[in-house]
Protein backbone atom coordinates (compact mmCIF):
# COMPACT_ATOMS: atom_id res chain seq x y z
CA UNK A 1 0.00 0.00 0.00
CA UNK A 2 1.27 3.95 -0.37
CA UNK A 3 1.18 6.35 1.65
CA UNK A 4 -1.95 8.02 0.21
CA UNK A 5 -3.80 4.69 0.86
CA UNK A 6 -2.29 4.42 4.24
CA UNK A 7 -3.24 7.50 5.14
CA UNK A 8 -7.18 7.28 3.74
CA UNK A 9 -7.32 4.52 5.81
CA UNK A 10 -6.52 5.99 8.63
CA UNK A 11 -8.99 8.45 8.07
CA UNK A 12 -11.72 6.50 7.57
CA UNK A 13 -10.64 4.41 10.72
CA UNK A 14 -11.50 7.43 12.63
CA UNK A 15 -14.78 8.36 11.26
CA UNK A 16 -17.24 7.24 13.75
CA UNK A 17 -20.88 7.02 11.99
CA UNK A 18 -23.85 7.72 14.54
CA UNK A 19 -25.77 4.82 16.10
CA UNK A 20 -29.67 5.64 16.30
CA UNK A 21 -31.88 3.23 17.50
CA UNK A 22 -34.30 1.48 15.07
CA UNK A 23 -37.82 0.69 15.67
CA UNK A 24 -39.84 0.10 12.25
CA UNK A 25 -38.65 0.16 8.41
CA UNK A 26 -40.59 -0.32 4.89
CA UNK A 27 -38.36 -3.04 2.79
CA UNK A 28 -38.62 -4.97 -0.44
CA UNK A 29 -41.04 -7.60 -1.14
CA UNK A 30 -38.96 -10.69 -0.55
CA UNK A 31 -38.83 -13.47 -3.19
CA UNK A 32 -41.56 -15.83 -2.13
CA UNK A 33 -39.98 -18.93 -1.43
CA UNK A 34 -38.09 -17.04 1.23
CA UNK A 35 -41.00 -16.06 2.97
CA UNK A 36 -40.79 -18.86 5.20
CA UNK A 37 -37.22 -18.31 6.24
CA UNK A 38 -37.35 -14.68 6.79
CA UNK A 39 -40.56 -15.28 9.34
CA UNK A 40 -38.42 -18.25 10.97
CA UNK A 41 -35.85 -15.63 11.17
CA UNK A 42 -37.86 -13.12 12.49
CA UNK A 43 -39.66 -15.08 15.01
CA UNK A 44 -36.59 -16.12 16.69
CA UNK A 45 -35.19 -12.78 17.08
CA UNK A 46 -38.85 -10.91 18.02
CA UNK A 47 -38.95 -9.29 14.91
CA UNK A 48 -42.71 -8.26 13.24
CA UNK A 49 -43.33 -9.00 10.12
CA UNK A 50 -46.52 -7.44 7.66
CA UNK A 51 -46.14 -8.34 4.27
CA UNK A 52 -48.50 -5.50 2.48
CA UNK A 53 -49.23 -5.38 -1.35
CA UNK A 54 -45.97 -3.07 -2.27
CA UNK A 55 -43.45 -3.76 0.53
CA UNK A 56 -42.82 -5.34 3.97
CA UNK A 57 -43.44 -3.74 6.94
CA UNK A 58 -40.90 -4.57 9.34
CA UNK A 59 -41.24 -3.52 13.38
CA UNK A 60 -37.54 -4.70 15.52
CA UNK A 61 -38.28 -5.56 19.44
CA UNK A 62 -37.07 -2.42 21.47
CA UNK A 63 -33.63 -2.12 21.70
CA UNK A 64 -32.46 -2.74 17.94
CA UNK A 65 -29.82 -0.11 16.78
CA UNK A 66 -28.88 1.20 13.22
CA UNK A 67 -25.06 2.34 12.46
CA UNK A 68 -24.27 3.53 8.75
CA UNK A 69 -21.38 1.77 7.28
CA UNK A 70 -18.85 3.63 5.76
CA UNK A 71 -17.40 4.89 3.86
CA UNK A 72 -20.92 5.43 1.88
CA UNK A 73 -20.92 4.23 -2.45
CA UNK A 74 -22.40 6.78 -3.97
CA UNK A 75 -25.27 5.49 -4.66
CA UNK A 76 -26.90 3.84 -1.78
CA UNK A 77 -26.73 4.17 2.02
CA UNK A 78 -25.86 0.77 4.09
CA UNK A 79 -26.56 0.06 7.37
CA UNK A 80 -25.76 -2.25 9.77
CA UNK A 81 -28.22 -3.41 12.02
CA UNK A 82 -28.02 -4.74 15.23
CA UNK A 83 -30.86 -6.54 17.18
CA UNK A 84 -30.62 -6.53 21.73
CA UNK A 85 -30.07 -10.48 21.20
CA UNK A 86 -26.96 -10.34 19.35
CA UNK A 87 -28.46 -10.87 15.36
CA UNK A 88 -26.80 -8.70 12.82
CA UNK A 89 -28.24 -7.51 9.09
CA UNK A 90 -27.66 -5.29 6.54
CA UNK A 91 -29.73 -2.94 5.28
CA UNK A 92 -29.29 -1.21 1.71
CA UNK A 93 -30.94 1.86 0.49
CA UNK A 94 -30.54 2.92 -3.14
CA UNK A 95 -30.74 6.30 -3.56
CA UNK A 96 -33.63 6.59 -5.10
CA UNK A 97 -35.48 3.92 -3.84
CA UNK A 98 -38.88 4.07 -1.30
CA UNK A 99 -38.02 1.10 0.45
CA UNK A 100 -35.00 -0.26 2.18
CA UNK A 101 -32.98 -4.31 0.98
CA UNK A 102 -32.63 -6.35 3.83
CA UNK A 103 -29.28 -8.52 3.99
CA UNK A 104 -28.48 -11.61 6.68
CA UNK A 105 -25.96 -13.53 7.47
CA UNK A 106 -25.20 -15.99 4.53
CA UNK A 107 -26.01 -18.72 6.71
CA UNK A 108 -29.04 -18.20 6.91
CA UNK A 109 -30.18 -18.66 3.65
CA UNK A 110 -27.79 -20.80 1.81
CA UNK A 111 -30.54 -22.08 -0.48
CA UNK A 112 -33.06 -18.64 -1.60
Amino acid sequence: MDNEAVKHKCYLETIQAPIEPLKQLKTTLFREKCIPRVQEIFFMHGIALEIKEACCLVTFPAGTIRQEILPRPPYSVRNRILLPDGYEMQEVLERHDLFSSLGFPDQDFSDC
